[in-house]
């Protein structure tokens, strides 16, 4: 009987340290979020912050919380309310086995992220114009924030260029030709970023693109012209088996998960890609803005 005492209490020491030892560290907040460990008082939820498995958040109508469990697994909080973090330290203790691909590119989107929330991007707005290596470019001239070559295992790719707020209410115009410098497609758009696919029509039958950005109505405001290439069939082997092994363990929907794919296309030298992976999370978490930060500073940064 004492053994049964003895080893029931074990095990239930073990559950408790397990709750406690398998920490979530908060990567993004946006609004006005609390958190509470232990039963203690209600403290201001902070990027940076270490919370064990015992711990609650609670969260304001139009908040976001990002987390990553120390198993290398995401959590999105986006609803008001107040969260017990032991039911999802369970879900990411049950699924550690199959995370660790994912665990190594987190530890990239931690450090990514650490950067962005130290950054002010309107107080370096001109760094972010010229940081490209680009020569600068005069102000009736648009940068696409890219190499002028660059390869993409795609098939979806993002274009991102700097803004003209000189003119009011732009409509930029986006050519896309292929290598005999045939138009593909011309389309008006009133973002500075536009995503196309090398799956879908007209792009489908070519392995280059050419494309350009002008101003509607005023021809002369133009942009640099970059070239996206699709990845040659050789190297997309040598990737596709571990991409396809994170993905399986990402969500689409995850604007974390995003950011993990955008860091493994930055490891293999993939710019484009990580382009477009980071332009995801910010679609899909908007309001976050170490989001937006790390997808500009990355936009800005060509090799």
């Amino acid at each position: 009987m004492v053994r049964v005492i003895i080893f029931l209490f074990t095990v239930g020491l073990t559950l408790n340290l397990t709750a406690q030892s398998n920490s979530f560290r908060v990567l993004a907040v946006s609004g006005a979020n609390q958190y509470s460990e232990s039963g203690s008082a209600w403290k201001p939820l902070k990027v940076g912050v270490k919370l064990s498995g015992d711990s609650k958040i609670k969260t304001a109508n139009g908040s976001y919380v990002g987390l990553i469990h120390q198993t290398g697994k995401t959590f999105e909080i986006k609803k008001a309310g107040v969260y017990d973090l032991k039911a999802i330290n369970d879900k990411a203790v049950a699924s550690a086995g199959s995370t660790e691909l994912s665990d190594k590119y987190a530890e990239f989107v931690v450090n990514k992220l650490s950067e962005s929330e130290n950054e002010d991007i309107n107080k370096n707005k001109e760094r972010y114009m010229n940081v490209t290596g680009a020569v600068k470019r005069a102000d009736d001239e648009i940068l696409v924030l890219m190499p002028e070559l660059s390869e993409a295992y795609g098939p979806e790719v993002n274009i991102t260029w700097t803004s003209m707020p000189d003119i009011n209410n732009p409509n930029y115009l986006v050519e896309v030709k292929n290598i005999y410098n045939e138009v593909l497609k011309k389309e008006a758009v009133q973002d500075t970023s536009y995503t196309l696919s090398f799956d879908e029509a007209p792009f489908n039958e070519s392995k280059m693109l050419l494309i350009s950005v002008t101003v509607d109505g005023r021809p002369m405001v133009t942009s640099n012209k970059v070239g996206i290439k699709k990845l040659e069939e050789d190297k997309r082997k040598e990737i596709e088996e571990e991409l396809n092994k994170l993905k399986s363990t990402l969500s689409e929907d995850n604007a974390l998960d995003m950011l993990i794919l955008g860091t493994f296309f930055e490891e293999h030298g993939l710019r484009v890609d990580a382009l477009s992976a980071y332009h995801k999370a910010v679609e899909l978490a908007p309001d976050v803005e170490v989001f937006r930060n790390t997808y500009l500073m990355y936009a800005a940064s060509a090799e």
